[in-house]
């Protein structure tokens, strides 16, 4: 599944980055005021999203997480976050979307928790080895309540690949950037064997690594979210590297401390002198000399 995701580009920046992926959006994007770019996008939030439209347009529009089905004239009790792709093949509530609402939910990358035999959870971090944008494959669907339109979305899931098994047994459908996988999904076109076939695990280079419990509550967002654990200041792991990095200095540490003075090296960790024995010895050469003379 997916519940999770990081989208912390600003419009602008998306626009491009799509444009790049050889997605030849409009400069219009509806709805753009809805969209706050974040670290922790949780369901309900308004996210980016790419769709056609009934000229064949691809647009970008700010819709809302989770699916309401366009035949509903109430708010659900269950807004679906993710839609599986073997209910896709079969009837189900996505029925209208699949045909006439496929879209593209962009975004940076997404969280997924480990669960260990202690019933700890923990959260890593999934992003594109290449550093592109996250393509997943969605549906939409226009409801109108209370009198008002509202367009929500849905993140379509699929087996996890070999890569990603460790952590989940599913994960978001990933369409590959600069693909015909692209324009098959958002085309017009009514559903067929083509949009079954692109429903698979994604093929390509993945980066999936720790990060920081602070993403459990939606309410939390930072950069630091999408850091590897161990790498963040404070961790554990990155004072021990510290320690390392200053241990194999060979730059010799000066201290003075009350009338002493210390000098070490890596090659010489003993060369510590005080100063008050040296007043000491030249006392003691001072007595020897006089008994010397007499």
């Amino acid at each position: 599944m997916c519940g999770r995701f990081a989208c912390s580009l600003c419009p602008n920046i998306i626009k491009n980055k799509v444009k790049e992926s050889n997605i030849d959006i409009t400069n219009e994007w509806v709805n753009e005021e809805l969209f706050f770019p974040s670290f922790n996008v949780g369901p309900r939030k308004y996210i980016p999203v790419i769709r056609s439209t009934l000229n064949n347009e691809a647009i970008m529009q700010s819709m809302q997480w989770g699916f309401i089905p366009s035949w509903t004239k109430q708010y659900p009790d269950r807004q679906p976050i993710n839609a599986r792709s073997d209910t896709l093949i079969g009837s189900s509530i996505f029925d209208q979307s699949k045909n006439k609402g496929r879209c593209i939910i962009v975004a940076e990358g997404f969280y997924e928790w480990k669960v260990l035999k202690s019933g700890k959870k923990i959260p890593y971090y999934t992003k594109r080895k290449d550093g592109k944008l996250m393509l997943f494959a969605g549906l939409y669907a226009l409801s109108h309540i209370d009198d008002k339109e509202r367009y929500t979305c849905t993140i379509v899931t699929t087996d996890a690949s070999s890569f990603f098994k460790f952590l989940h047994d599913r994960m978001p459908v990933i369409l590959e950037n600069n693909s015909s996988d692209v324009n098959v999904w958002i085309s017009n076109e009514p559903w067929s064997k083509n949009q079954v076939n692109i429903m698979n695990s994604f093929k390509g280079e993945l980066d999936c690594y720790q990060v920081t419990d602070a993403v459990g509550s939606t309410r939390n967002n930072s950069p630091d979210f999408i850091i590897p654990v161990d790498q963040l200041k404070g961790s554990i792991s990155n004072f021990f590297k510290k320690e390392k990095d200053v241990s194999t200095t060979t730059k010799p540490l000066i201290m003075e401390t009350k009338g002493i003075k210390r000098e070490r090296t890596m090659d010489d960790d003993s060369s510590i002198v005080n100063l008050n024995d040296k007043k000491d010895i030249k006392k003691k050469q001072k007595i020897t000399s006089f008994f010397n003379k007499q």
